[in-house]
């Protein structure tokens, strides 16, 4: 709307000009409400994209908060299959690491996989389509993390960073088995 009015005061400018005529009350009255019109356009363009990051802002706070509980859940699930094998074996032992102290970790060092993700995308463009990877992997009892791997696969080079930056990450130690972790990865550009 804001070009075709932009564009419709252009051309009725151009044609006074050509026509060398100083405009007539009626062509001013119809600039007015077209410049008129144009203001108010731009008003609700300015309004619509505060209320894009606004509701931006209102996902990402819940896609924190989905994520932390998709995390508990899990390592609640991991916590009750260990428990079950150990049962009938008796040679395992349940890992101690509580859900909340490994969030912390990843929520800590979640910049590093976005990072690796932006290096990513400025080498393959067709990134931009990948809103979110699940990292999978296990944190040893001494707190460093093991077998990362990555569903949906999207780019080798990237996954590679990410699980070099998963890697280097230290979760405090605890008693028992590996604990394994499936965290969803948010892949918004910020």
């Amino acid at each position: 709307m804001i070009l075709r009015a932009a564009a419709r005061v252009a051309t009725l400018a151009t044609l006074g000009a050509l026509a060398g005529c100083s405009g007539s009350s009626s062509d001013d009255g119809e600039k007015v409400r077209m410049t008129n019109e144009l203001f108010k356009c731009q008003e609700d363009v300015k309004a619509l994209r505060t209320q894009v990051k606004e509701a931006q802002g209102e996902m990402k706070k819940a896609q924190a908060a989905a994520d932390q509980a998709l995390l508990q859940a899990q390592a609640a699930v991991a916590a009750a299959t260990q428990r079950s094998q150990s049962n009938g074996a008796g040679e395992h032992h349940e890992g101690t690491l509580s859900a909340d102290a490994a969030t912390k970790v990843i929520q800590t060092n979640l910049g590093g996989l976005r990072g690796c993700y932006e290096r990513g995308l400025k080498r393959n463009p067709n990134l931009q389509f990948v809103s979110r990877i699940n990292a999978r992997f296990a944190v040893k009892n001494s707190g460093g993390a093991i077998n990362v791997d990555f569903s949906p696969h999207s780019d080798h080079e990237m996954e590679r960073c990410m699980a070099q930056a998963i890697g280097r990450w230290r979760f405090p130690s605890f008693s028992g088995d590996p604990v394994q972790i499936d965290y969803p990865v948010s892949l918004v550009v910020k």
